[in-house]
C-alpha cells in the first residue's frame, strides 16, 4: 500500500513536467545519444583530417558544408514539418546518420569527405531540432526552462565524454568511427520511441514557404538578436585554449583543463537556472545572467596574470553561456501558439547556425590580428547584445506571454 501511494505521487509529481514523462525522458535520451556519438565521431574526423595532410582549407570547408547542410536541414522542416511526424521517418534518419559516420573514413577523395559532411550536418540538424520540437510539445509550461535545462546538462556531458573516450581509448584509424555508428545501432530501438505532433490546420489554408521559419522568426526580432548572439558565442568556446596559451600563457594542459571547467558549468549549473527561469520567468533571467557574465567578462579583461580564482569564473561563465539557449527556448515557447512552435524552432535554429558561422570566422580573424585578448570582448559583446534585447518588449503571437 506504502509502495502504491509512494508511486502515484511520483508519476503525479512528473507529471507536473509533461503530459508524457515517458517520451520526454525519451527524447533526453536520443539526445544524449546523438550528442555522444557526433561529437566523439566528429572530433575524430578532424583529427583524421588532419592527420591525412589536409589542409586547414579542407577542413574548414568540411565544417561550413556541416553547417550548410544544417541550416538547409532547418529550412526544409519550416515546410514539410507535418512529414516528419511519420514514425518511420525519425528512426530512418537516426541509421541514416549511423551509415554516414562509418562510411566516412573510407573515402579517399576530398569531394565525397565533403558530400558526408554536408549529409553529417543536414541528418543532424534534422534530428536536433525534432527532438527539441517534441519535447517542448509535450512539457508543460510552468516547467518548461527547467526541462530544456537537461538538454543543456546533456550537451555538457556529451561534450565532455566525446573528448575524454577520444584521449584514453587509443583507437585510430576507422575504429573509432565504427564505435560511433555501432552504438546508434544499438541505441536504435530507443529511437523508434519517438513521437512528435503535426501543427495544427490552419482554417484557411496558404502556401508555406520553404522560407516560413525565417519568416516567422522575423516578427520576433528579439529572438533574431538572442539566437545570433548565441550561435556567436556556442563557436567562440572553442578558442579558450588558444586564449589561456596566449594570453595567460598557460601550458596546454592547464588551457584544457580551463576549457572542462568552463564546459562544465554548463552541466552543473543549467538546472538551477533553469528552476529559478521557471519560479521568476525566463526573460527575467536571461537579464539576470547576462549581466553577470558582462561584469564577468570585464573582470577577466583587467587582469593578464592568472588566478587560481579566475576558475571560478570561467565555470559561471560556462554555466550561463551554456544555460542562455534553453532560456531563450523557454522564452520563446511562451510567446507563440503551440501550432507555430515547429516554425519558431527552426527560424531559430537557422539564425543561431549563422551567428555560429559568423562568430568562427570573425572572431578567429580579429584573435589573430589584434590578440587573443578579443576574445573576451566578442564574449562580453555577445552577451551585450542578449542583455540590451532583453529589455525589448515582445509582442506575443497567438497567445499571451507568461513570461
Amino acid at each position: 500500500m506504502v509502495n502504491k501511494l509512494a508511486g502515484e505521487k511520483s508519476r503525479q509529481y512528473v507529471r507536473k513536467f509533461s503530459d508524457n514523462p515517458h517520451l520526454l525522458l525519451t527524447n533526453l535520451t536520443i539526445y544524449f545519444f546523438l550528442t555522444l556519438a557526433f561529437i566523439f565521431s566528429g572530433t575524430l574526423l578532424s583529427l583524421d583530417l588532419l592527420a591525412h595532410a589536409y589542409s586547414d582549407f579542407d577542413i574548414g570547408i568540411t565544417a561550413s558544408l556541416y553547417s550548410v547542410g544544417y541550416i538547409l536541414s532547418n529550412f526544409i522542416i519550416s515546410k514539410y514539418f507535418d512529414m516528419f511526424a511519420n514514425k518511420f521517418i525519425f528512426p530512418s534518419l537516426y541509421l541514416s546518420l549511423a551509415g554516414a559516420i562509418i562510411a566516412t573514413p573510407f573515402c579517399d577523395q576530398t569531394f565525397f569527405v565533403y558530400v558526408l559532411r554536408f549529409l553529417w550536418g543536414g541528418l543532424s540538424g534534422m534530428l536536433f531540432t525534432l527532438l527539441v520540437i517534441s519535447t517542448i510539445q509535450h512539457t508543460v509550461q510552468a516547467r518548461m526552462a527547467t526541462v530544456m535545462s537537461f538538454i543543456a546538462v546533456l550537451i555538457g556531458l556529451g561534450s565532455s565524454l566525446g573528448p575524454f573516450l577520444i584521449q584514453y581509448t587509443g583507437v585510430t584509424g576507422i575504429t573509432p568511427f565504427l564505435l560511433a555508428s555501432i552504438f546508434l545501432v544499438v541505441t536504435f530501438p530507443v529511437a523508434l520511441g519517438f513521437k512528435i505532433q503535426k501543427a495544427k490546420e490552419e482554417k484557411i489554408k496558404k502556401h508555406k514557404s520553404i522560407f516560413a521559419g525565417l519568416i516567422y522568426i522575423i516578427a520576433l526580432p528579439v529572438f533574431v538578436l538572442f539566437c545570433i548572439s548565441i550561435g556567436a558565442g556556442f563557436s567562440s568556446g572553442k578558442y579558450i585554449t588558444i586564449f589561456a596559451e596566449q594570453f595567460y600563457h598557460m601550458t596546454s594542459g592547464d588551457a584544457a583543463l580551463l576549457l572542462s571547467i568552463f564546459s562544465l558549468g554548463a552541466f552543473f549549473m543549467s538546472i538551477p537556472i533553469g528552476i529559478l527561469a521557471d519560479r521568476l520567468g525566463p526573460s527575467k533571467v536571461i537579464l539576470g545572467v547576462s549581466f553577470v557574465f558582462i561584469l564577468l567578462c570585464a573582470v577577466l579583461y583587467q587582469f593578464q596574470i592568472f588566478s587560481d580564482s579566475f576558475y571560478v569564473i570561467f565555470f559561471v561563465m560556462g554555466g550561463i553561456l551554456g544555460s542562455i539557449y534553453s532560456l531563450v527556448m523557454a522564452f520563446l515557447s511562451s510567446v507563440v501558439d503551440a501550432s507555430d512552435i515547429p516554425k519558431a524552432i527552426s527560424g531559430c535554429n537557422i539564425f543561431s547556425k549563422v551567428g555560429a558561422i559568423g562568430g568562427t570566422l570573425i572572431i578567429g580573424a580579429v584573435m589573430t590580428k589584434y590578440g587573443a585578448h578579443q576574445l573576451l570582448l566578442a564574449f562580453l559583446g555577445g552577451m551585450l547584445i542578449i542583455f540590451l534585447a532583453g529589455f525589448i518588449k515582445v509582442k506575443p503571437l497567438g497567445k499571451k506571454s507568461s513570461a
